[in-house]
């Protein structure tokens, strides 16, 4: 395959789907209803470059990879991309939105051990508030279309076993990773309101500041609780920083 290393082995397999009147894509003036599936098993887990049309780009650093490449629409196409998604498991896991798999950003050690944290502190209140935190579960926001993956979510109890969450979460904490953008940071928050999700949170373990999500935008916040119906679930953001320093500091003094 093109960006391929002479010294790693590939299985590579192709498959084209297009009609007699849009050979060349929508910029040639076609109707765009192509498709590209490519295919390769990689003896290493190595990062390649794969443009078998100058307009589109992919890059991956899993065993298994699979890069899926529209033109338009392709019903039967995008239905097998979705599938595949559903069926197959990643380390780390990966979202998928509207026909491509997306990776998201790796955790550094701030960032694992305020999710650590997190996932402690709501088990505090899980009987008293029926609720459970769980952590990078996958979520349904489109069916078939969209799903992603926040590092925590809060969701009501009692909650049935289910490799999906299609459930509305009562709220969704991001914990704030150094690759993060803040287009794409804005565009998943997005998602959880179009979703319903009553609270939507990030947290910057290196600023230490928490922001919700509101109205399009996020707003620095001094979080003490989240209104859920008719009560409010403990949530002290000041608490959990200070939690936060308070491990870092144990570890740095044992250096």
């Amino acid at each position: 395959p093109p960006g391929a290393r002479q010294s790693e082995h590939y299985l590579y397999q192709r498959e084209l789907r297009q009609n007699s009147h849009n050979a060349n894509g929508p910029e040639g003036g076609g109707t765009g209803n192509k498709a590209f599936i490519l295919t390769w098993s990689l003896a290493a887990p190595e990062e390649i470059a794969c443009t078998p049309d100058a307009s589109h780009e992919a890059a991956s650093r899993t065993r298994n990879i699979e890069i899926h490449l529209l033109y338009g629409d392709c019903t039967d196409f995008t239905g097998r991309a979705v599938d595949k998604y559903l069926e197959s498991s990643y380390r780390p896991d990966i979202e998928y939105v509207d026909g491509y798999l997306v990776h998201r950003s790796e955790p550094e050690y701030l960032h694992s051990l305020l999710q650590a944290i997190l996932i402690a502190y709501f088990r505090k209140f899980e009987k008293e508030y029926k609720c459970k935190a769980l952590p990078e579960l996958r979520i349904q926001i489109v069916e078939r279309a969209r799903y992603r993956i926040p590092d925590v979510l809060l969701c009501a109890t009692p909650t049935r076993v289910q490799k999906i969450m299609n459930e509305t979460p009562l709220a969704v904490i991001e914990v704030l990773s150094p690759g993060d953008t803040v287009k794409e940071t804005l565009q998943r928050f997005r998602d959880y309101a179009g979703l319903g999700v009553p609270h939507i949170i990030q947290m910057d373990p290196e600023t230490e500041i928490a922001h919700r999500f509101q109205e399009g935008s996020l707003i620095q916040t001094t979080f003490h609780g989240l209104g859920i119906r008719d009560t409010s679930i403990p949530f002290d953001s000041e608490h959990l920083f200070a939690e936060l320093r308070r491990e870092i500091e144990e570890a740095a003094a044992k250096d």
